[in-house]
């Protein structure tokens, strides 16, 4: 199907399924400060029950993959089937995953606080995904589903169809823009978060079969595939795909942020905009209104975006980091900053984290106490 076409397509599904697209944006302001102030038990149970649940995926698609296939000839081929085993299984949604949908649930485990209808986004039919503090980073659920399936996307362009990673980003790009179904065209939104999380999934995908340490490896003799280094979330997540660090664009006024920022402070919000001053800075003196608040400030988060300027710094010197990263980040820094794109080869993105200890599977389990209340173990 040509290009064109397609990107026809995807528009004429984005306006059917505009009511659908309410989801498909995070809001990294509203729940933030409580978010950061999870304790690290908290923290550390929230990642681990999402390693499990993402490790059950991958050894339910590599069980799935044994039973009528021999991996020595699969992961020699061109195109491996268990690449697409492992996406169809953690991912495969139309709007969302299945780990996306499961972390969601309100059985998982995972501890998400709620957003609770004055969050930056509120406007009618408009509900965005709440976010988690997921390594110490606050993500949005819907990074997994981008990271699994646009990540997937990448990585067969990448990979299998062979072309230059730089077309690849600019790609991912359009996904978020104009011709995209993800952005700009159903919300008003161009998420960098979104783009960083692609980028971070292809690096998965290529550490898949791939490198010195691979999630999943061959055993010749017995034909079989199988997990030699399970899933740690806490390899791939950094603050490029928090959004209130690395800032999306607003397309205009017409977006749903301005509405809610209105009805928070209407009085505020009329004087400002009677000045006749630009569509951002509206939104700057609103914000400073949100982080002038006891809380807010304890965490000194002071800025309409990036709200932790600070964390620029640390994303600015990665690899593609012009097509992943804000330019809110880049004009807001002045650290090192890295406008090279190399060729991505198979090796883990976060290098040094505090979660090393994960083993599989955690024993991270939900404990109900007898007087109904939540209980942690491990």
């Amino acid at each position: 199907m040509g290009e064109h076409l397609k990107n026809l397509i995807y528009i004429s599904i984005a306006f059917l399924v505009g009511g659908y697209s309410q989801a498909w944006e995070t809001d990294n302001i509203s729940t933030r400060v409580q978010l950061l102030k999870q304790s690290e038990t908290l923290v550390r149970h929230n990642l681990y029950l999402i390693n499990d649940q993402s490790n059950e995926m991958i050894e339910a698609a590599i069980n799935h993959f044994n039973k009528k296939n021999r991996c020595e000839e699969d992961s020699k081929s061109n195109n491996p089937k268990i690449y697409a085993m492992v996406k169809n299984t953690m991912g495969g949604g139309f709007i969302s995953g299945a780990l996306e949908d499961w972390v969601e649930e309100s059985d998982s485990g995972v501890k998400i606080p709620s957003l609770k209808g004055d969050d930056i986004y509120s406007v009618f039919h408009w509900n965005p995904e709440p976010p988690m503090n997921l390594a110490g980073h606050v993500v949005g659920t819907d990074k997994l589903g981008h990271f699994i399936d646009q990540g997937f996307e990448l990585f067969s362009k990448y990979k299998l169809e062979r072309n230059d990673i730089k077309d690849v980003l600019k790609y991912s790009e359009s996904t978020e823009e104009t011709f995209g179904m993800y952005g700009l065209l159903p919300a008003g939104i161009k998420s960098y978060g979104d783009l960083a999380a692609n980028f971070k999934g292809l690096h998965f995908y290529l550490n898949l079969l791939s490198g010195k340490d691979p999630h999943i490896k061959c055993n010749i003799k017995n034909g079989r595939y199988y997990l030699a280094k399970p899933l740690n979330w806490a390899d791939y997540i950094d603050a490029s795909l928090d959004e209130g660090v690395n800032c999306s664009l607003f397309h205009s006024m017409e977006g749903p942020v301005t509405p809610a920022l209105e009805r928070m402070y209407l009085k505020k919000s009329s004087d400002i905009n009677s000045q006749g001053k630009s569509f951002r800075k509206n939104l700057k003196k609103l914000y400073e209104e949100i982080y002038s608040l006891p809380e807010n400030k304890e965490l000194k988060l002071n800025n309409f975006c990036p709200v932790e300027s600070r964390k620029c710094d640390a994303i600015l010197g990665l690899n593609c980091a012009a097509y992943t990263v804000s330019p809110q980040c880049f004009t807001s820094s002045s650290s090192t900053r890295s406008y090279s794109c190399s060729e991505i080869l198979p090796g883990y993105p976060v290098r040094k984290h505090k979660y090393k200890s994960y083993q599989y599977p955690s024993g991270a389990v939900k404990v109900i106490k007898h007087d109904g209340t939540e209980a942690l173990k491990n």
